[in-house]
């Protein structure tokens, strides 16, 4: 680009032209996730905040600019249209650049699933009792953190700001955590072509606590089919310590191939450093299964405390629906992933299951696994939430029938959460024709009797680390743009079962 100048003409002359490379750089009006206006940009810390900066020519880069994003009242900053979540931001351009910042709505969505499906795993309690839980607005994955109980949370960030930039096309997060390294993980669905149909990433993102940093997506599996084929990949995600001598602590995950019928798993150290090859953990599975997988498996007693490291510790707890017959195997790390006393839970003759939910007990507690379901009943006309409890690898107990109703689907969506020390059980479903949230908890007296946490839908109840309690339930409301709420689990006095 040319600097121009005018000089009169006194003759012949001599003028020496100086050049400069310089780029027009255009940041036009902020986006908005769910429905909004306001808010602007400030340039070098001062000056009022505009709806758009124009277009400016940039003429000496090696000064750069330093631009803010400022959400309007109640929002926060999502990305930047490149990609970029720093905000302010440097803008040092080596070309013709157009910006804008998105700004989304605080604990908001505008997705209807936007805390679906029940069986994935939303928000979970570490060790310092801070809750962590992940949603998706906008087709983008987000995390956010509570350290008063889900009194008030944490501004969102985006995990799903890919370095090609963002794809608006990623669904269904679930998280764990880990103790040592101590970082949250969180694996979602990123799904491509739209509705084509044609192509399915599993995708990874890890959260260090310590400096609050999130990598980079990390992609564990590309899924690409002919002919077209509608299935989600549900991945699910659980951490925790295994039976091997060493007590090494791996996070797991499992997800389903729509491309090859198979539930396949992995497996990684806990800091990272080793990524283990995939399993083929089931296979002719020819029907959309519902996975679940209980998020923190059960430590050595001791370990997680800073004892000695002793005891045999348990392997991770899955679940899912195959071909409408409730499964339930253990898996355990032997230089991979396997999968291993395969039990059968449900396998109704008439009607059938639905959306299992996955739990495991503390250290403390005698039992290990705890898997909640719905099922419809003959002629599709009863709808029973079910539960059933493992106390030993070989050894469970009856199923329980917890809840009914009459009116076909409308109690569904269970999540099962249970309290370290003790053999509390705190089950949640969603009550779909009164859109709302109940629970009841299974106390050493009994199933205590119903109540209603919140008006919303797709419950995700919290499991705690270590001496963590299972203490609210993360839910989407029910009027748009959809509040993301996270309701306390209360107690009610026992009282005989409604079946």
């Amino acid at each position: 680009d040319v600097i121009w100048w005018s000089v009169p003409f006194e003759g012949k002359q001599t003028y020496n032209a100086r050049f400069h490379r310089g780029f027009v750089i255009s940041v036009t009006d902020p986006q908005y996730i769910e429905t909004g206006s306001g808010g602007g940009y400030r340039i070098n810390n001062g000056g009022n905040v505009v709806a758009n900066w124009g277009t400016t020519f940039i003429e000496n880069i090696s000064s750069p600019i330093l631009l803010e994003a400022v959400p309007p009242s109640d929002w926060v900053f999502g990305y930047w249209s490149d990609g970029s979540t720093m905000n302010p931001r440097q803008l040092i351009p080596t070309d013709h650049t157009t910006l804008y910042a998105t700004f989304k709505l605080h604990l908001k969505s505008n997705s209807s699933t936007a805390t679906a499906p029940n069986s994935q795993r939303k928000v979970i309690r570490d060790a310092d009792g801070r809750y962590h839980a992940v949603y998706e607005s906008g087709g983008e994955i987000f995390y956010l953190v509570s350290a008063d109980n889900g009194n008030t949370w944490s501004n969102e960030m985006i995990l799903s700001a890919y370095p090609t930039g963002l794809t608006h096309a990623n669904r269904s997060p679930s998280l764990t955590v880990v103790d040592d390294p101590h970082a949250i993980f969180v694996v979602w669905e990123m799904y491509l072509d739209g509705e084509t149909d044609r192509e399915r990433k599993v995708v990874f993102s890890a959260i260090d606590l310590a400096s609050g940093i999130a990598t980079m997506p990390q992609e564990i599996a590309h899924l690409i089919f002919s002919p077209p084929r509608t299935f989600s990949t549900v991945p699910v995600i659980a951490s925790g310590v295994s039976k091997e001598p060493s007590h090494d602590r791996y996070f797991v995950f499992v997800w389903y191939d729509g491309t090859t019928n198979t539930i396949k798993g992995g497996v990684a150290r806990a800091d990272m450093t080793q990524w283990y090859a995939t399993t083929n953990l089931r296979t002719n599975v020819t029907i959309q299964p519902q996975i679940s997988i209980a998020p923190i498996s059960k430590a050595p007693l001791g370990l997680e405390d800073g004892g000695d490291e002793t005891g045999t510790g348990t392997p991770w707890q899955l679940a899912w629906v195959e071909n409408n017959i409730l499964m339930y195997g253990d898996m355990e790390v032997s230089g991979a992933l396997t999968l291993n006393h395969i039990f059968t839970l449900a396998a109704p003759t008439a009607g059938a299951v639905y959306e299992p939910s996955a739990t495991n007990f503390g250290q403390l507690s005698t039992n290990l696994a705890g898997i909640a379901w719905g099922e419809s009943i003959g002629d599709f006309a009863w709808y029973v939430i079910k539960y059933r409890e493992q106390q030993s690898g070989t050894t469970w107990n009856a199923v329980t029938n917890v809840w009914s109703d009459l009116q076909y689907g409308n109690y569904r969506r269970p999540s099962v959460a249970s309290s370290d020390g003790s053999d509390i059980v705190s089950l949640t479903w969603e009550s779909v024709h009164g859109q709302s949230i109940r629970s009841v908890q299974r106390q050493a007296t009994g199933w205590s009797s119903e109540v209603t946490l919140a008006q919303g839908i797709n419950p995700s109840a919290s499991v705690g680390y270590s001496a963590g309690t299972p203490g609210i339930v993360l839910s989407r409301g029910t009027t748009t743009p959809y509040a993301i709420q996270a309701s306390p689990i209360v107690s009610a006095p026992t009282q005989p079962l409604s079946i």
